[in-house]
């Protein structure tokens, strides 16, 4: 693999490896995600450079239009609820990553793998990360026993070490990157990710990760020959123990499961879902905004489409559908015509944290987004040869 390192591409870099270290903070200055601030704002410096290309709208249109006319919808529908407990209409963070996802979306036109190699940067934080919790650095104690660094939210933590063992697990084997087989000692570090990931106990991430594994040694190996089948089996079950093994160690995390599947305890979210769904049949059509959420809920309904459809109703609902089916179409065709898992693999985790947390002020989400939708001029290529050649 070659990773030229031009200004450009090292703010790219620089900002993926970023994103573990948001709750860093740096030196005591007390301002929240100082680390991720600096690194969006010279990303979003150096593209102005160039923004014709990387704030164009032109090539990705019907990814980044339903999405945009979504958050216009929000601004306008949060300035018309507010009220005395909550001003705030305009969602800087939501903005910021909507910027995210046009610039890297268009960034990977001119630069095909700039997104996959910023990912595989992003795995080497997380490893980093992880050996720093072992280490003892910065490590906290939540609510319950579940364990986090720089005083992040466990939750996130999790979600974001079961993509980093995606991403590294799609660089070993399917190596888009074209790395030598020295890339095999990246296993080294699995035990590391697997064990903080349960140690933060995330049901999310854990289940994610599961299903994850699952899926690609079914998907992955079904071209395969029969002695590397094996190989590959025998490789997916060590991992699976290694989970397992470490699970069992967790009496956290066990009981987190248990109370799921046995009590359908989903840490009072069923409170929180109730209590957005009566937003919602007050407020079909248009919502109540993020201020009109604030005042009368207090906090995330911890599912993106009951928080979607509170804030801006049914057709703000309808847009974002529009936009998230787009993106799950684009995962899988990215895995049927360029026969790329990761990105559909990648979508599994992002399901999990739509239905049971918050994925838009979160950037590794809309990296993923980027990711997803990258290159898929040459699907459309693809698909009309295609469609060409069946006549």
């Amino acid at each position: 693999m070659k990773i030229k390192i031009n200004p450009q591409n090292f703010i790219v870099y620089l900002f993926f490896f970023s994103l573990n270290f948001e709750t860093l903070n740096t030196f005591n200055f007390g301002i929240d995600f100082l680390i991720t601030k600096i690194t969006v704002s010279l990303l979003i410096l150096f593209s102005l450079l160039r923004y014709r290309v990387f704030f164009s709208l032109k090539d990705y249109s019907k990814y980044f239009y339903p999405i945009i006319i979504y958050f216009m919808l929000l601004v306008v529908v949060s300035y018309l609820n507010r009220n005395s407990s909550s001003k705030r209409f305009f969602n800087v963070a939501v903005f910021l990553n909507l910027l995210i996802f046009i610039i890297l979306s268009n960034y990977s036109t001119t630069k095909p793998n700039i997104i996959l190699k910023g990912l595989f940067v992003f795995a080497i934080s997380t490893v980093c990360v992880s050996i720093l919790y072992f280490l003892g650095v910065e490590s906290n104690t939540h609510l319950y026993g579940r364990h986090a660094i720089f005083g992040g939210n466990a939750n996130d933590i999790g979600i974001k070490l079961s993509i980093s063992l995606f991403i590294l697990l799609s660089i070993i084997f399917e190596n888009r990157l074209g790395l030598r087989k020295t890339r095999y000692f990246l296993f080294i570090f699995f035990p590391f990710l697997v064990k903080f990931m349960v140690d933060t106990g995330s049901r999310v991430a854990f289940v994610s990760f599961f299903l994850g594994v699952i899926i690609i040694f079914i998907l992955y190996i079904k071209n395969m020959e029969f002695t590397k089948k094996v190989n590959l089996l025998i490789l997916g079950g060590f991992l699976t123990l290694l989970a397992v093994v470490i699970l069992l160690k967790n009496d956290i995390l066990i009981k987190r499961l248990h109370d799921v599947f046995s009590k359908g305890d989903f840490s009072n979210r069923g409170q929180l879902w109730s209590s957005a769904t009566h937003i919602i049949s007050k407020n079909l059509f248009i919502g109540v905004g993020e201020t009109g959420l604030d005042q009368r809920m207090g906090a995330s309904p911890h599912n993106v489409f009951l928080e979607v459809f509170a804030c801006t109703g049914i057709i703000g609902f309808l847009i974002f559908i529009i936009f998230f089916s787009r993106i799950l179409i684009g995962a899988f065709k990215k895995y049927k015509y360029q026969n790329e898992l990761l990105p559909f693999v990648l979508f599994i985790p992002v399901l999990g944290s739509v239905l049971s947390g918050q994925i838009f002020e979160e950037k590794i989400y809309w990296v993923i987004f980027a990711y997803i939708i990258s290159n898929s001029k040459i699907i459309v290529k693809v698909e009309n040869w295609l469609d060409n050649s069946k006549y």
